[in-house]
């Protein structure tokens, strides 16, 4: 009976074994000399290559930053894209517009103390645009996404002296103005 089940543990093990490598394409591993870095965030394009984005803390610095990456389709970084805003900051999402440009949506904590969110356009070269978003002041956001119209759409929480507690909240953005609907 041992023998039984050591043959269909070994076969089990190796039926796994071919499955995995056949399922996973690549894996990489980006040396860096930060600190503390995490990607947070990673959107598929339909040409085979993504986008992921996150958070880094520079070994040299004390102020996290939000950063993107376009990615070729074998994980081969094409471009990575910094914010250049003072004040720590943290990625809360990415959306793909209708003309193909990325959106990204960010958050900054400012001298005042206040957080700034912002929403960001840039295609694999540049970064158009950084815009404020209005009426977001010290939002935490959460998730991003764009709708069928290419308004960029993003929800989080809010907190408010009535009633109790935060609140969440959904509001849809024009990526090039950062003006709320």
């Amino acid at each position: 009976m041992r023998i039984k089940i050591k043959v269909l543990f070994a076969f089990f093990c190796l039926l796994f074994q071919n499955f995995i490598s056949e399922a996973q394409d690549f894996t990489r591993f980006y040396a860096d000399s930060a600190e503390l870095q995490s990607a947070t965030r990673f959107l598929p394009l339909a040409n085979g290559k993504f986008w992921i984005g996150g958070n880094r803390l520079p070994s040299s610095g004390d102020e996290l930053k939000a950063w993107v990456c376009l990615l070729d389709n074998s994980g081969i970084i094409q471009k990575r894209f910094r914010f250049n805003l003072s004040g720590y900051q943290t990625l809360a999402g990415l959306g793909l517009l209708h003309d193909g440009r990325l959106s990204c949506v960010f958050s900054r904590k400012a001298l005042s103390g206040i957080t700034e969110n912002y929403v960001a356009t840039l295609d694999s070269q540049q970064i158009f645009s950084v815009q404020r978003i209005a009426d977001a002041d010290n939002a935490n956001l959460d998730d991003v996404m764009v709708d069928s119209y290419g308004i960029v759409l993003v929800c989080g929480f809010k907190g408010f002296p009535d009633p109790e507690g935060n609140n969440f909240f959904v509001t849809r953005i024009q990526p090039r103005t950062g003006a709320s609907d």
